[in-house]
């Protein structure tokens, strides 16, 4: 199972900071940046993931699906807040993303699950599972 999926994933692999040079033009350089490095942490994770499952290390496969949650989480935040641009300062100034707001309600993780559920069923049952 692990190599017919390595061989899938091998074979079938996108470059995905050319995936985001090639939708973003360079006046939104900021947003390709933040793409582009989503992209890369999440192509890291699923080799990651490969890995850890070939070496049956369950436990750290949880938390990486975790990771990956928050990833999504955090790319979702960008597509629903009030204040895209406040957003990705945030986002490369490291400083805390919940403090933006969608409507009038913070940014916080519940807040995101609410809308991304209906659009990405089971995101939060993976979320909330990989939290304990």
């Amino acid at each position: 199972m692990r190599q017919l999926y390595e061989s899938l994933f091998i074979q079938n692999r996108v470059l995905y900071s050319n995936l985001a040079n090639s939708h973003f033009k360079e006046e939104n350089i900021q947003l390709k940046r933040f793409f582009e490095s989503l992209s890369r942490y999440a192509n890291s994770a699923n080799e990651a993931y490969c890995s850890l499952y070939g070496s049956k290390n369950y436990i750290s496969m949880a938390h990486l699906l975790r990771m990956m949650a928050d990833a999504c989480f955090c790319a979702y935040g960008l597509l629903i807040c009030n204040n895209k641009e406040g957003y990705l300062q945030s986002f490369f100034d490291g400083l805390p993303l919940n403090k933006h707001k969608k409507g009038n309600e913070q940014l916080t993780s519940n807040v995101i699950k609410k809308y991304i559920e209906p659009e990405y069923v089971g995101i939060s049952k993976v979320y909330e599972i990989s939290n304990k």
